[in-house]
């Protein structure tokens, strides 16, 4: 302990502590700090066992199936039953928040169009989020395509027809997809349509159907060469982007093909989407009645496109698909 001395008595060289002397305080005070400070930093570092999750102990991964601008999906095992799962993996807060809206609109989704959801994992300590899906075994439409010389007339009305179904059921459900193409449909080995990646959906906030195109979105999503023109529109766009899908996939299903060097240009992609509605008018191999709906879903207007309301959606055929 350090001594006091008086202020008014002098104080003489050896009255006066040195460094030698306060050194051992000195190191004890250093010594004591450390401990606490590496101590606090030990138990902040060590997670607890809630926040900690190793997808290993569950699944084993066998392939990559595909990957996206916010995650990467992979063919897995279940290990308890052996069961084949695809699970999409993504890491960051931002891309983390988006999984998690993904696996709650999927959840909302009671229809063999779309995955089912086994599970969802979050890792706090690598900042990773794990979507745990049904496996579905086929190929995704636009190699289905890509390996079609020519599509029969019956399939392509086919498929159009479940498209149709499937985004009537999405925005009675009120949810916008916003990136309808061929790269995030899959084609099953019985020819039925599954729907994947809703990563960038959108819940709509309007509660009456009828006024589902009243709700306006501004931020760009989807890719250029396949979203509808209003897209880069200041004034915004509405859930018709996802009847312009319906017109992109009937488009590329009569045998349309997307170039590529254009679409870095916005005067380009609009001059290319023009040429859209015609090419479906001469598609005379198709019925009349479907060459009339794709065009119409290709209109530049999106007020002229039909809605989910119109008669072509709600024919006998589409209701059978739906199931109303």
């Amino acid at each position: 302990m350090r001594k006091k001395y008086s202020k008014n008595k002098a104080q003489s060289a050896k009255d006066i502590p040195t460094l030698q002397d306060e050194a051992p305080l000195i190191m004890k005070k250093r010594k004591n700090l450390l401990r606490k400070n590496l101590t606090l930093s030990l138990t902040d570092f060590i997670a607890k066992p809630e926040e900690t999750y190793d997808i290993n102990n569950e699944y084993k991964f066998l392939e990559k199936l595909g990957f996206g601008t916010y995650s990467q999906v992979q063919r897995a095992t279940r290990l308890k039953d052996g069961t084949s799962v695809a699970i999409k993996i993504c890491s960051g807060s931002t891309s983390i928040e988006l999984l998690k809206k993904e696996k709650l609109l999927l959840e909302e989704l009671d229809s063999e169009f779309f995955p089912q959801i086994f599970d969802f994992k979050v890792d706090k300590v690598w900042n990773k989020a794990y979507l745990v899906m049904e496996h579905i075994k086929g190929e995704t439409l636009d190699n289905y395509i890509r390996n079609c010389c020519k599509i029969p007339k019956e399939i392509i009305e086919d498929l159009i027809c479940q498209l149709c179904a499937i985004i009537k059921y999405l925005h009675s459900k009120k949810i916008c997809h916003r990136d309808i193409k061929p790269e995030n449909i899959m084609v099953t080995e019985n020819m039925t349509l599954r729907v994947l990646d809703f990563n960038i959906s959108k819940k709509l906030k309007n509660t009456q159907e009828d006024i589902i195109r009243d709700e306006v979105f501004y931020t760009q999503v989807s890719t250029p060469k396949y979203s509808a023109p209003e897209i880069t529109s200041k004034s915004g766009y509405t859930s018709a982007i996802d009847i312009w899908g319906i017109g992109i996939i009937g488009y590329l299903l009569c045998g349309g093909s997307l170039t590529t060097e254009e679409f870095n240009e916005a005067e380009g992609i609009y001059q290319e989407k023009k040429y859209f509605k015609q090419y479906i008018q001469d598609s005379h191999f198709i019925s009349k009645d479907l060459r009339d709906f794709l065009s119409t879903c290709l209109s530049l207007d999106p007020a002229e496109r039909p809605t989910t309301k119109s008669h072509f959606f709600n024919s006998d055929i589409i209701n059978s698909i739906v199931g109303t």
